[in-house]
């Protein structure tokens, strides 16, 4: 599974770090690949809910376009984040 996505703006180098070591351990995780401004990231074909939560997590704390989630919309009805709940409709 692939999503991909606008990626955001680093502050600082830490900054920039934080977010690519999150990535790379949501347990689904396969690869990410940046184009232009874009990522392209890689999935597991079955996400499980915890790196479905962690993705939503990262997306809102980096402020990117949760509409980029839109292949994982069937598992975010079942996600235990309240917030999750006004996107997933």
């Amino acid at each position: 599974m692939e999503i991909v996505f606008k990626g955001p703006t680093f502050y600082c180098q830490e900054d920039e770090e934080q977010f690519f070591n999150w990535l790379y351990s949501i347990p689904a995780f396969k690869e990410v690949v940046g184009q232009g401004l874009e990522l392209y990231l890689s999935l597991e074909e079955k996400v499980d809910q915890n790196s479905l939560e962690q993705l939503l997590v990262i997306f809102k704390r980096w402020e990117l376009d949760l509409k980029s989630l839109e292949p994982l919309k069937e598992l975010m009805q079942e996600s235990s984040l309240p917030w999750v709940q006004n996107i997933s409709k």
